[in-house]
């Protein structure tokens, strides 16, 4: 239904305008009490009989009330709109055609964050190491040396730009490529080493997020519905374009760097690039293009609530409700713990600093902000993972040979090698008692998730799809956070090659599979609470 007034899309059941207030006329709507034959309460299962308006036993109502198009119960009829015949439209690629401003603004503002995250960055490299470079003047060094080459050595700061900020925020994993080809004396050698960062650094999903959160808000402004479908017509468009772009855009990530040689008895080339996966980027932009701009797309409605709307839009919207709010505030509130800690250290730092002073160490202490603010999101994350009873990996593979460090809150410290400096690290502390202590805060979160959603009919379909869900989301964090780095390569005349990586992280299906059945139990207490304090 469409105001006359100011052409603003309302729901069918409203009678006054959600923009201007105008009074929208609508033909009535009837309903009527449907005869209660049931043998059995829908809410308790207790016995009941025909002509029985209540439950004896719990006291919920068996009244049905039919129209032309169907029936509903009381609870359903709180939302007029879920009675009412609603078809849902098909995708249509006006949908892309109307998220294309949006989806520019949210392109402009990353690459805009990005910008001010690379200044910074180079600020920081600059006070710490950038005096101590030009001091030794490599490239002055490299010029005296009598080599016919094309191409200047490239400097350190320049190497890494806006577009790896950009691909990285999006949490791309950069791999880096050297190739050398040389020839000393007529013996030529070739040797390739090719390395792979893992970027799982969750801090960096701000800038795509701040991006697409505002892009999402601005679409939902220019046509404000209150259905469902219209705000996942919006999260889809700005998310198509968005990671076509971004697509598009990795192809031309990265760095590339070329330098030759050519003497009497010495020929020297020299390649090195950067790059990123194409098919990796594209679907993990499109993820996080229709989440955070779904979320944006909500919060426009009221400019109070998001995902909490979903309660009063679809059947099991407070289930969904529940299972995305639950790991954010748990992450948050472990991030906030542990930055209010490492800030108290730093201090104690600066205030005992005069071994750092006139020392690179002391700028970087003074500008630490953004890397406790790292470490604290980073450490967040993996501490409400493991309070999920997954434990964290820490694998080191070389030549074939693999050692693994693990710790879980009630599996302590395992090792399957010589025992780490980490191991000693960890046995020395008290971590696993905090962690034990910790485990109230998700239960009790996923208690009053499940109090919650007993307050809505179908009670076990809802918690199913709320641990589903949600132990969904669980993996999707345990596999986006991995840290670590991996390194291969070797040349024409070795026999042996190189092959080392470091990873830290949690297994996606074990994370799985323990944050479904912990959040379901849980939450499945919360209902029996529920219904002890009806029946109260």
């Amino acid at each position: 239904m469409f105001c006359k007034n100011c052409g603003t899309e309302n729901l069918s059941t409203a009678n006054y305008c959600i923009n201007d207030g105008t009074l929208l006329k609508r033909a009535p709507v009837k309903f009527r009490v449907k005869e209660q034959k049931a043998s059995f309460c829908s809410e308790c299962g207790g016995n009941t009989t025909k002509g029985y308006n209540y439950c004896t036993e719990c006291g919920s109502s068996n009244l049905q009330y039919t129209h032309e198009n169907g029936f509903a119960s009381p609870k359903e009829l709180t939302n007029m709109a879920a009675v009412l015949p609603q078809k849902m439209p098909a995708f249509q690629f006006t949908y892309v055609k109307n998220a294309l401003l949006p989806a520019l603004i949210a392109i402009l503002i990353v690459f805009g964050l990005s910008f001010s995250v690379m200044k910074t960055s180079e600020k920081v490299f600059n006070s710490l190491v950038g005096d101590s470079l030009d001091e030794m003047d490599l490239a002055g060094l490299i010029d005296k040396i009598p080599f016919e080459r094309e191409g200047d050595l490239p400097k350190l700061n320049k190497m890494y730009g806006i577009s790896d900020i950009v691909m990285e925020s999006n949490l791309q994993n950069p791999v880096i490529a050297v190739s050398v080809d040389g020839e000393i004396s007529g013996d030529e050698e070739h040797a390739t080493v090719e390395a792979e960062a893992k970027n799982g650094f969750i801090i960096y999903l701000l800038i795509p997020f701040i991006g697409l959160f505002v892009a999402g808000m601005i679409a939902s402004r220019r046509r404000l519905s209150s259905k469902l479908q219209d705000h996942v017509n919006n999260a889809i468009g700005i998310a198509v374009l968005y990671s076509i772009f971004m697509t598009i855009f990795s192809l031309f990530a990265g760095y590339s760097y070329d330098f030759n040689t050519d003497q009497k008895n010495f020929d020297m080339s020299l390649d090195i690039s950067t790059n990123y996966s194409f098919f990796k980027t594209f679907i993990m932009t499109l993820l996080f293009g229709f989440f955070f701009s779904g979320l944006g797309s909500l919060f426009a409605v009221t400019f109070r609530r998001a995902t909490s709307l979903l309660s009063e839009w679809i059947p099991s919207g407070e289930a969904i409700h529940q299972a995305i709010v639950i790991p954010f505030r748990g992450i948050l509130l472990f991030s906030v713990i542990i930055f209010a800690y490492l800030s108290s250290k730093i201090a104690e730092i600066k205030e005992a600093g005069a071994f750092f002073f006139d020392t690179p160490f002391e700028e970087l202490i003074d500008k630490s902000f953004m890397l406790i603010a790292t470490v604290s999101v980073q450490f967040g994350s993996y501490f409400w993972n493991l309070l999920h009873f997954t434990p964290i990996t820490f694998t080191q593979t070389e030549s074939g040979s693999e050692e693994s460090l693990s710790f879980g809150i009630f599996s302590g410290v395992e090792s399957d090698g010589d025992p780490t400096f980490l191991e000693d690290i960890l046995v020395g502390t008290d971590v696993d008692l905090y962690l034990k202590l910790a485990l109230l805060i998700p239960v009790a979160l996923f208690i009053w998730a499940g109090f919650k959603i007993a307050r809505k009919p179908n009670v076990i379909k809802n918690l199913v799809i709320f641990s589903v869900v949600y132990a969904v989301i669980m993996s999707l964090l345990a596999a986006f956070t991995d840290i670590g780095f991996g390194l291969s390569g070797g040349s024409e005349n070795a026999e042996d090659t190189l092959e080392l990586s470091l990873q830290l992280g949690f297994g996606p299906i074990g994370t799985f599979i323990k944050s479904l059945l912990f959040s379901f139990v849980f939450a499945f207490l919360g209902t029996f609470i529920h219904k002890s304090k009806k029946h109260a």
